[in-house]
């Protein structure tokens, strides 16, 4: 049905105006002022934008189950280690749940997720309710991204026996992939006392190569320089008893390859020497990374650029 048929029937429809005047019309101005203002009703394309904005802007209500998990969660992270699959389990059940809810219920849960490592008293050989939260919060964007940070901090954490345990959380940090701790996950990469953690610090920036050509440059040229200093320095004195040298050594074989595998996913480039890397920074620093094509593949959508 075209234009003029349309306001044609809703006149002689709704009040009373003959078919044959109104379509004789091509415009709606010569319909009757009641006929004028429900031609949106009638429309079924303005229908549609008017429902899809709408429920863009209704907010999922509150899961009512979400409360009982987080209660259950917390029940669990009080005990004692065994009943940690099945906090394990909960945990995951929340992940699923999470794109679904609304702001409040997604923080709440965030929340409680990073609750676990405050609440739960775990031994270095009991971690599988940390990791569990910890690969929980890596799926619920900003908000598990700001747990996790946090969690990496304690002074619990930090002791050696916790070592490993840490490391994969700083690994988790990069995986929600926002751009306001890119500068933890550097600072973590070039100066903590851990080489597990600068290891995994540096993996966890590869969650970075979907950004602009400004944010991997500079990620990656702080990796490249640090890289080639420890390679540098690993090489600088050939004595065995020199322990100095021994800690280079070590820290450049924790890092070569989760960085480069990094600098690899920044750039697009497979280059498996640190003196390489250097010479291809120098000629393409100052290079047009996104126009020459210098960029790898994209792990998530990239919605904060």
């Amino acid at each position: 049905m075209n234009t003029p048929q349309l306001f044609a029937l809703t006149g002689a429809l709704l009040f009373g105006v003959t078919a044959t005047s109104a379509a004789a019309s091509a415009t709606p101005t010569s319909l009757h002022p009641r006929a004028v203002s429900v031609l949106a009703v009638v429309s079924p394309q303005g229908d549609k934008k008017e429902a899809d904005a709408s429920a863009k802007k209704t907010p999922p209500k509150d899961d009512p189950k979400i409360t009982e998990l987080l209660k259950d969660l917390k029940k669990i992270a009080r005990g004692k280690a065994d009943g940690d699959s099945e906090g394990a389990r909960l945990l995951d059940e929340l992940a699923s749940k999470y794109d679904g809810l609304n702001n409040k219920q997604q923080r709440a849960v965030a929340k409680g997720a990073g609750d676990v490592f405050d609440t739960a008293r775990r031994k270095t050989d009991e971690v599988v309710l940390y990791l569990s939260a910890g690969e929980a919060l890596s799926r619920f964007g900003e908000y598990g991204a700001s747990e996790l940070a946090k969690a990496i901090g304690k002074n619990k954490f930090g002791k050696k026996d916790w070592s490993t345990m840490r490391s994969q959380l700083v690994r988790m940090l990069g995986r929600p992939a926002v751009k306001k701790y890119i500068d933890t996950l550097l600072d973590i990469a070039l100066k903590d006392n851990d080489d597990q953690a600068r290891a995994k610090a540096g993996e966890a920036l590869g969650y970075y190569a979907h950004y602009d050509q400004n944010v991997r440059k500079n990620i990656f040229e702080k990796l490249v320089k640090s890289l080639e200093e420890s390679y540098a320095m690993s090489k600088s004195n050939t004595d065995p008893n020199d322990l100095q040298r021994e800690v280079w050594v070590q820290r450049y074989a924790a890092i070569q390859d989760p960085w480069m595998k990094t600098m690899g996913k920044l750039t697009g480039q497979s280059i498996k020497d640190v003196q390489e890397w250097t010479k291809w920074w120098n000629e393409h620093k100052r290079s047009n990374w996104d126009k020459e094509g210098f960029r790898g593949a994209t792990p998530k959508g990239d919605d904060s650029k």
